[in-house]
């Protein structure tokens, strides 16, 4: 199924162009593949995706307008949260990195607080990071994160997509991804090899 977190109803839809990560004005740093969590004992539970690095390949600001993902085993519920960390907080502590995956939901989570500034993803959320500043070290990133809370039979987002505009034009990136948390029926539906741990792990679009 697909879920809409909003109804977009803007004149200009026929003229908004779908592309992938470096075909556009947005980037996201992870691309094709698949990524999987185990089930703890006790359901329900949420396990949280990242490495959605969002970045402007042309240095504009972004604007979200809306974000959209598609489900082959629905989750109880998705949050989806844009994660913020400065370039002060990246000095200070050069390990501290976009989150690949973990149970829970930010920021606390069980092995302690993620740094970073949360906020709900969605309409009128805005990427000011410029993709040419993310090559330093001691650069700040936007991490977009999706929390699925599932029960037994687990859940699987095979794909997503990021409506936004910026100077005026329209576009979609698409996200290929599959974000897989473990139960019964996440594992049939996805296969033994992806919620046995031997799925690929996030990789950085360009490496």
């Amino acid at each position: 199924m697909v879920a809409y977190l909003a109804v977009a109803g803007s004149p200009f839809e026929a003229h908004r162009r779908e592309h992938l990560a470096g075909q556009g004005p947005l980037q996201s740093h992870t691309q094709q593949g698949a990524s999987s969590m185990y089930a703890p004992k006790r359901a329900p539970w949420t396990g949280t995706f990242g490495s959605y690095v969002l970045c402007s390949t042309t240095g504009s600001v972004i604007e979200i307008e809306d974000i959209r993902y598609h489900t082959t085993v629905k989750p109880l519920d998705v949050h989806l949260m844009l994660r913020t960390v400065s370039g002060k907080t990246r000095a200070a502590d050069p390990a501290v990195g976009p989150l690949g995956g973990a149970i829970g939901e930010p920021p606390d989570l069980p092995d302690g607080r993620l740094p970073g500034r949360f906020e709900k993803a969605g309409p009128g959320t805005r990427i000011t990071q410029s993709c040419a500043d993310e090559d330093r070290s001691t650069s700040g990133f936007t991490e977009l994160l999706f929390a699925m809370k599932v029960g037994e039979p687990g859940g699987i987002i095979d794909r997503a997509w990021i409506d936004y505009r910026t100077n005026d034009h329209l576009y979609t990136l698409k996200l290929e991804w599959e974000m897989i948390a473990c139960g019964m029926a996440a594992a049939h539906a996805a296969g033994p090899e992806k919620c046995n741990g031997t799925a690929n792990p996030p990789t950085a679009s360009g490496s």
